[in-house]
């Protein structure tokens, strides 16, 4: 998958059309096709990603974006006032999960040839990635249920969860 394939991903998220969306976005109704097609050198830029994301609530774009630097996005949002030990221990059960998932990965991967061609790294990859993004997930809500007022999501300017304390 490419970053363009995830803007669209992200475009689709919106309720009406893409018409509609770049309408929203910047005014024209065909500004967004002609920069996710390329029309006359149109692109989408940083901002105009930002905007659809913020727009669909889309999360693909951020993604693939972390991905092709080396590095996985989480998004953590808010937590609810509910959440309790109950909803930790439920966290970490997916963590032990995506671990034995990417064990399974490696192990079927391995055990057809002894060796590990493009497509299950891919597969590994993706697993990793999974693992990866479950873990930082528990751990920051781990951190943000238990944390005293010293820990790093209690101290951020505009942490709603902070600031209605």
């Amino acid at each position: 998958m490419g970053l363009n394939d995830a803007m669209r991903r992200d475009c689709e998220k919106w309720p009406g059309t893409q018409g509609g969306l770049s309408q929203e976005i910047f005014g024209v109704e065909d500004r967004l096709r002609h920069k996710l097609i390329g029309f006359r050198g149109n692109r989408l830029w940083l901002d105009d990603a930002m905007s659809i994301m913020q727009m669909t609530g889309g999360r693909e774009t951020i993604h693939e974006m972390a991905r092709q630097l080396g590095g996985i996005y989480v998004h953590v949002g808010d937590i609810a006032p509910e959440y309790d030990n109950t909803d930790i221990c439920e966290e970490l059960e997916k963590v032990t999960m995506a671990l034995g998932d990417l064990a399974r990965e490696a192990r079927a991967s391995i055990n057809d040839d002894g060796k590990i061609d493009a497509d299950e790294e891919g597969r590994i990859l993706a697993r990793h990635h999974q693992l990866c993004t479950q873990a930082m997930t528990y751990v920051h809500r781990m951190v943000a249920i238990y944390g005293d007022s010293t820990v790093s999501v209690h101290r951020e300017v505009g942490n709603a969860r902070a600031t209605s304390r």
